[in-house]
């Protein structure tokens, strides 16, 4: 089998995996004041520090949740529920649990949410993102580095920058790029990070929201005071374990990793561009994250693509993981201006460090079939 949909998620490292495993074997509640109780908390600090370290963080900056999802629906509705001013500005290209979740806390009087406008590729329009801040009502600005459908990076210093000129908070969903390029929490001048672990070799089950500490915000889940009470919930202990080692591994190895990605990549989209001349790479000219390929075949259905090659051993996308399944264009590629047909028509194929140069021949093969 040719694995070749990593953004919806990745097989676990070797290293993690043994980190998981033995992990089970640490059962204590980390509130508990007892030995067992204290094991527990110490291997979850060991392994805060670890991922702090990975993004150049104090470690109390960590507040670790089940997955990026949940980081991010705690970055907006919790900042937003804390904030006096009313304002939630996103763009249309968001992942789903950031912009249905601000929809959702629109229709529940939350917030009122503002869209940025994006050009043909989805990078956000600087001009309208200023015009919005001007009103002096924004509390909260998010906006992803990388989009999970196209791969299109959006320019995050403009952004920070912007923001931190209008004294407005800014969230970015780093899910995508963390752990493939290196991100420093205090160099990309950002307010909010959230990451998910299952994206990088690492556990399902464990995500992080980064927080600067000056950021205001209120606990989306109440209980305990876990987490600095921003997360109750007794804590996924194996799963935050092997958060930590996945940290550790893609600190050593992120420049080799990435460097073998973005070979594929350019193999990857010479082969297509060789194929067809109907074959559209969505966004090509942009700069992309080379994890990611997006791209649409004319009079091409991706469903029916997707069977083929599924039947041929190989595993890819036709949108997001998160709206697999439906029929429905994807959102990301309407708000680009692709029609409804065209984005029927879009693949994606999403690399990582597993896969090979006879991954690559092997799908461009077996697509050439049935192209």
């Amino acid at each position: 089998m040719v694995y070749l949909d990593n953004n919806a998620t990745t097989p676990l490292r070797d290293e993690v995996k043994k980190s998981y495993i033995n992990a089970l074997n640490i059962w204590g509640n980390p509130s508990s004041i007892h030995a067992k109780g204290q094991q527990a908390k110490s291997k979850v600090d060991e392994a805060r520090r670890n991922v702090a370290n990975l993004f150049n963080v104090r470690s109390e900056q960590i507040i670790f949740t089940s997955g990026g999802s949940e980081a991010n629906a705690l970055a907006l509705r919790g900042v937003m529920e804390a904030s006096d001013d009313r304002r939630l500005v996103i763009s249309p290209i968001e992942h789903p649990s950031v912009y249905k979740m601000a929809k959702a806390m629109e229709e529940e009087n939350i917030c009122i949410v503002s869209e940025l406008l994006v050009n043909s590729s989805g990078v956000v329009n600087i001009g309208s993102l200023e015009a919005f801040l001007k009103k002096n009502d924004v509390a909260l600005v998010s906006v992803m580095y990388a989009n999970n459908e196209t791969g299109v990076i959006q320019p995050i210093g403009k952004i920070s920058d912007l923001c931190l000129q209008y004294g407005v908070a800014l969230h970015v969903d780093a899910v995508q790029v963390a752990g493939k390029i290196p991100l420093d929490f205090i160099k990309l001048n950002v307010d909010l990070l959230s990451v998910s672990f299952h994206k990088m070799g690492g556990p399902k089950g464990a995500g992080a929201l980064i927080v600067n500490p000056k950021i205001s915000m209120k606990a989306v889940q109440i209980g305990g005071g876990q987490e600095r009470n921003r997360r109750a919930g007794t804590e996924n202990v194996p799963a935050i374990i092997a958060a930590g080692t996945t940290a550790n591994e893609v600190a050593s190895k992120m420049d080799e990793e990435y460097k073998h990605i973005t070979n594929l990549h350019n193999l990857l989209e010479v082969g297509l561009k060789d194929i067809s001349t109907d074959i559209t790479i969505v966004a090509e000219k942009s700069n992309r994250i080379a994890t990611t390929t997006c791209f649409i075949t004319k009079n091409l259905n991706a469903e029916t693509a997707l069977m083929a090659l599924d039947i041929a051993g190989i595993c890819v996308s036709s949108g997001s993981a998160c709206s697999s399944g439906k029929v429905e264009p994807s959102y990301v590629l309407t708000s680009c201006g692709y029609t409804k047909e065209q984005a029927l028509s879009a693949l994606r194929i999403s690399i990582a460090k597993q896969n090979t140069q006879e991954d690559i021949n092997y799908f461009l093969n077996e697509f050439r079939k049935i192209k």
